[in-house]
C-alpha cells in the first residue's frame, strides 16, 4: 500500500490534475492500494486569508468576491473533466456555508484562530471533492473523506497536537474497509478535529503531516509526497549547472539541507513516519518517471561523501559582551528568550570572551519589536548582505579527520572570506558565513572539490 500525497502546485491547474489522476490510476491499474492526500489547489489557502483581512475591516462585498474567485476556479476545472454536475452536487452546501460564515465574520469585524481554520479547511474540502470526481470519471473508485478523524489534543486551532491513539483507532475504523475493498480514499490535508469535534490546522507543512499521520495509523512504510521538484538536489541548480538529484539521504542529511535553503519541505511533518521505520519519498508530479528522492532514518553505509551544498540568504548579527555590563550568560539567556517570544528562528551561532554572533533571516528584523528588542540585550553590530554557505555530508562524518580543513580550503581557494564558521556536534553539517556578492564562487568552489569526495 502506499499513501500518496499531492501538494498546491500538483492540485494547481488542468494540467497537473491530469497528471495526478495518471499517476493515481498507475497504481489502481498496478492493483496497489493506495491513499491519496491533497492539498488546496495552489494559490486558494492564500485567497482565503484574504478574507482574513477584509472581514476584519468589515468589507463584506469584497470578501464574497474573493469567494467567487474561489468557486470559479474550480468550476472551471471541473467544467474541463465534464464533472461539473457531480462537483455541484457535492459542494453546493459548502458555498452556502462559506458564504454565510464570510457574512458572519464580517460582521463581528474579527476573525479568531478558530473561525481562521474553519475558513481555511475549506481549501482543502473542495479540492479533494474535486480529484475524487475526477478519479471517478476515469473509472475509479474514488471516495472524498475529511479528515475529521484525525484528532488533537488541544484547542490550539492554529498548530495542534495529535491524539495518536485516538486517531490510529478511527483512522482504522474508517479508511480500512474502503482500503480492503480497493477503493481510493482521497482525504482533506492539513487539519483535524479536537476534542469538541471543532476543526484545528496542523500548522506548517499541515499537509505532509496528514499524509505521514495516515502512513502511521495504517502501518504502511511507503510514503510519497509529489510536489514540483525532482527530489532533493546537490545544489542549486540556478548556480551548479550539472547538479544533480540525491537517490537516497538519511533524515538527519534531509532535516538540515530543508532548514538551511532546501524548501521542499518541513522535516518534522515527515518524522512520525521515518521513526516508525518507514520510508518517505520526494517525487515531482510533472516528471513522474524519476524515482526521485528516497529519505530514510539512515543510509546504508558508505564513503562518508559530501551528499548536497545549499544556501541561505541572512543578516550576521554581533553582540559586543566587553562593552556590555552583563554577564554572557545573561546575554545568552535574554537573546533566546526574546527569539522564542518573537518567533523567531536564529540559524548560526558562535561565542567567543568578547562577543556572540549570529544569524537570522532578514525577515525577523523588519519585526520593529524583534530588533528593539535586539537593541536592548548589548551593543549590537549589525551586517546585512550575508549568506551561509552549508554542507551537508552522511552521519558517518563523525569523529573523521580533514572535513572542516577541505571546506574551508575549498571556500579560500576561490578568493572568499569566512567571517563566521560553525559545525555542529552532529558533524554532518559545516556551516561558513560569506558576503553575499561571493557566496557564488564558494558555492562553485566547494561543489568542485568536495561532491564525491572522502571525508577520511
Amino acid at each position: 500500500m502506499k499513501i500518496l500525497k499531492f501538494g498546491g502546485t500538483s492540485m494547481g491547474s488542468v494540467e497537473s490534475l491530469k497528471n495526478v489522476a495518471s499517476i493515481i490510476e498507475a497504481n489502481f491499474r498496478n492493483q496497489t492500494p493506495q491513499v491519496v492526500v491533497c492539498s488546496a489547489m495552489g494559490g486558494v489557502t492564500d485567497t482565503l486569508l484574504e478574507i482574513e483581512t477584509l472581514a476584519e475591516k468589515g468589507e463584506v462585498e469584497e470578501a464574497l468576491n474573493i469567494l467567487e474567485e474561489v468557486k470559479e476556479k474550480h468550476l472551471k476545472v471541473a467544467a474541463y473533466f465534464g464533472i461539473e454536475k457531480d462537483f455541484h452536487a457535492e459542494t453546493d452546501t459548502s458555498w452556502e456555508d462559506l458564504k454565510s460564515f464570510t457574512r458572519g465574520l464580517c460582521m463581528i469585524h474579527e476573525v479568531s484562530d478558530r473561525s481562521l481554520a474553519f475558513l481555511l479547511s475549506f481549501g482543502e474540502k473542495l479540492s479533494t471533492r474535486l480529484l475524487a470526481e475526477i478519479l471517478k470519471s476515469r473509472g475509479m473508485p474514488a471516495r472524498q473523506f475529511d479528515s475529521t478523524f484525525i484528532k488533537t489534543q488541544d484547542e490550539n486551532y492554529a498548530e495542534s497536537e495529535i491524539d495518536w491513539k485516538k486517531t490510529k483507532k478511527n483512522v482504522q475504523e474508517v479508511l480500512s474497509p474502503y482500503i480492503k475493498e480497493r477503493e481510493i480514499p482521497v482525504v482533506t490535508g492539513f487539519f483535524g478535529t479536537n476534542t469538541k469535534n471543532i476543526i484545528s490546522l496542523f500548522g506548517r507543512g499541515g499537509s505532509d503531516f496528514t499524509g505521514a499521520i495516515l502512513a502511521v495509523c495504517l502501518n504502511n512504510p511507503t510514503y510519497e509526497v509529489w510536489t514540483d521538484v525532482d527530489g532533493f538536489l546537490n545544489a542549486d541548480p540556478k548556480i551548479v549547472k550539472n547538479a544533480r538529484i540525491i537517490p537516497e539521504i538519511g533524515f538527519e542529511e534531509a532535516s538540515e539541507l530543508c532548514f538551511f535553503g532546501a524548501k521542499i519541505l518541513h522535516p518534522n511533518t515527515i518524522r512520525p513516519v521515518i521513526e516508525a521505520g518507514g520510508n518517505v519519498y520526494i517525487r515531482n508530479t510533472f516528471n513522474p518517471q524519476l524515482s526521485g528522492t528516497k529519505i530514510s532514518k539512515s543510509i546504508a553505509k558508505s564513503c562518508p561523501s559530501v551528499q548536497a551544498i545549499t544556501s541561505k540568504k541572512v543578516v550576521l548579527l554581533l553582540f559586543d559582551i566587553f562593552a556590555s555590563p552583563k554577564k554572557k550568560r545573561q546575554i545568552f539567556a535574554e537573546l533566546f528568550s526574546l527569539a522564542y517570544e518573537r518567533n523567531a528562528c536564529i540559524d548560526a551561532i558562535a561565542a567567543s570572551e568578547e562577543s556572540i554572533s549570529f544569524c537570522v533571516e532578514e525577515k525577523y528584523l523588519k519585526n520593529g519589536i524583534f530588533l528593539r528588542g535586539l537593541k536592548k540585550i548589548a551593543p549590537l553590530r549589525i551586517t546585512h548582505d550575508r549568506q551561509i554557505i552549508c554542507i551537508v555530508a552522511t552521519v558517518e562524518i563523525r569523529g573523521k579527520v580533514g572535513a572542516g580543513s577541505s571546506f574551508l580550503g575549498a571556500i579560500s581557494d576561490a578568493g572568499v572570506n569566512i567571517e563566521m564558521y560553525s559545525q555542529p556536534s552532529s558533524e554532518i553539517t559545516q556551516l561558513a558565513v560569506v558576503e553575499a556578492k561571493d557566496a557564488k564562487k564558494a558555492i562553485l568552489s566547494v561543489h568542485g572539490k568536495m561532491m564525491g569526495e572522502c571525508l577520511v
